[in-house]
């Protein structure tokens, strides 16, 4: 087949089925348990992968505590939710899915939901600042924040 011939003709392989979007934690954690060092998560999620973790190393006679589980945190004050709103044109629905993604509000709002977090299980997190990471001092406040409620 000559190349033209390839690239006029449409690739008739169906596309893979969408990945589930919480993949069974027996799945996922015990492939983490026999190989891995981290496992991460929807937050509300974590719970019931640690249970399921912690049973898939006591199976393979791993340390469960050799396995860091993080979580990746977006963060976004609301002045600034809406300046960027603002700018991009969002309408109503889409700053809603902001808010619903993002960790926002004021201090204690953003300390509480950090603190819940850790109080999970986590052994970590990551907190991006995805509107104002540039903003030295939206980096210190946040800094700040995440220190108190990490005790």
């Amino acid at each position: 087949m000559a190349l033209i011939d390839q690239v006029r003709r449409p690739d008739t392989t169906p596309p893979p089925p969408p990945p589930p979007t919480d993949p069974p934690p027996s799945t996922d954690c015990e492939i983490t348990g026999s190989y891995c060092e981290k496992l991460t998560g929807k937050i509300e999620y974590i719970p019931r992968k640690l249970d399921a973790l912690a049973e898939h190393c006591e199976q393979l006679g791993r340390d469960r505590s050799e396995i860091v589980v993080t979580k990746l945190m977006m963060e976004e004050a609301e002045a600034d939710l809406d300046a960027i709103a603002t700018v991009k044109g969002w309408n109503d629905d889409a700053k809603d899915l902001a808010r619903r993604i993002l960790i926002f509000g004021d201090a204690d709002t953003v300390g509480e939901r950090i603190a819940g977090a850790v109080a999970m299980g986590l052994d970590g997190i990551t907190v991006d600042l995805p509107v104002n990471g540039h903003k030295l001092d939206r980096i210190e406040l946040l800094g700040r924040i995440a220190l108190e409620a990490l005790g």
